[in-house]
């Protein structure tokens, strides 16, 4: 609950502000007035898991209410990471017999953060059809999480299969996702992941 600044005693009512505004020599500065506005900032604070100091905020200090305004912030803000100049994993790198592996982005991503941006593209090792593979990424097989299936399957004898793919997968809390996959025929000629960024 938050209190109505239209109740609070000598306010304005100019209606340029919302609920009415604060008069010189007219509105009285109290409780009333004042609570809310202290209260934000130590539910702020708790929110955010920071334990006050005991000292003031300043430049010598620090700004612990700035922080706790910017750790809850982050709490719903995406990351990204840019153009990657070199790929994070590739075909190598991965096991894929239909069983269930850990990618491990611990490296890449920072503590805290939930989801996973994955930029994936492969291609099939020859242009026979049926070639080829598919591969999905979870964060566990038991969460009930987003699972995310990329991967190609040649269809066109004149060229090799390609495939492109943006996927956002949920992180577990060590920053490690699920995968598992399989080849077909003579299966992926390249399977590329790059971590596009993260969402806190």
């Amino acid at each position: 609950m938050a209190r109505d600044l239209s109740l609070a005693e000598g306010i304005g009512s100019d209606s340029d502000y919302i609920n009415g505004n604060l008069v010189d020599g007219q509105t009285k500065i109290n409780e009333f007035i004042n609570q809310d506005i202290v209260q934000f900032f130590q539910g702020l604070m708790d929110q955010a898991s920071i334990t006050a100091s005991g000292d003031p905020d300043n430049d010598t200090n620090g700004y612990q209410f700035i922080d706790a305004l910017v750790s809850k912030i982050r709490d719903s803000v995406v990351v990204y990471r840019g153009n990657a100049s070199d790929v994070d994993f590739e075909l190598s790198d991965l096991t894929l017999d239909a069983g269930e592996y850990n990618l491990d982005l611990s490296s890449i991503i920072p503590s805290g953060a939930k989801y996973a941006l994955l930029h994936i593209d492969s291609t099939t090792e020859t242009n026979a059809v049926g070639d080829g593979g598919l591969v999905s990424f979870y964060k566990d097989a038991s969460s009930g999480e987003n699972r995310s299936t990329v991967g190609d399957r040649c269809s066109n004898t004149s060229v090799p299969g390609l495939a492109y793919a943006d996927i956002w997968v949920s992180l577990q809390t060590a920053r490690l996702i699920r995968y598992s996959g399989a080849e077909f025929g003579s299966g992926f000629a390249t399977f590329n992941i790059t971590v596009g960024g993260w969402l806190f």
